[in-house]
């Protein structure tokens, strides 16, 4: 009667295999550059609306992104690689290091949604450094984790 209340069986945490799932992260990481260039072009010319609205857009990429990366992929990942202790502890890595980022990068794009925010150098400074952090990991990703993702 009240199936809801039974415990979660182990395997109904399991994620099946897609096909197209690194696909659609590789796009989603040249869409998040492109809202990142765009921000950069907007800055040159100190539209603060358009500047706005780009971290705005840029925020919600980021996060629907990591979400899917943490249910599609990280869940399958260590599932698939629960009896290789080696690949599963790269996997934990790169799974800590991304909610660290996620952390960081979202605080940040917090401040500077606000309608009180200035986007001025410090503004500039800090975000290159936020972008520099995001190209890293997405290098990182594609060219390391992605890789893990087999079936």
């Amino acid at each position: 009667m009240f199936s809801f209340f039974r415990k979660k069986k182990k395997s109904d945490d399991i994620v099946e295999y897609n096909p197209n799932l690194i696909e659609k992260f590789c796009k989603d990481h040249k869409k998040l550059v492109a809202t990142v260039t765009k921000v950069f072009q907007e800055l040159k010319k100190q539209d603060v609306i358009a500047i706005r609205n780009s971290l705005k857009s840029l925020r919600l990429g980021i996060i629907g992104h990591f979400m899917e990366e943490d249910i599609s992929l990280y869940r399958y990942l260590e599932n698939y690689y629960k009896d290789d202790k080696n690949t599963l502890k790269l996997i934990m890595a790169f799974e800590t290091s991304i909610k660290e980022i996620q952390q960081t990068v979202l605080a940040f794009l917090d401040k500077y949604i606000s309608d009180k925010a200035d986007y001025d150098r410090i503004f500039e400074a800090r975000f290159k450094n936020i972008v520099t952090a995001l190209a890293t990991r997405i290098e990182a990703e594609e060219n390391n984790l992605y890789t893990l993702y087999i079936k």
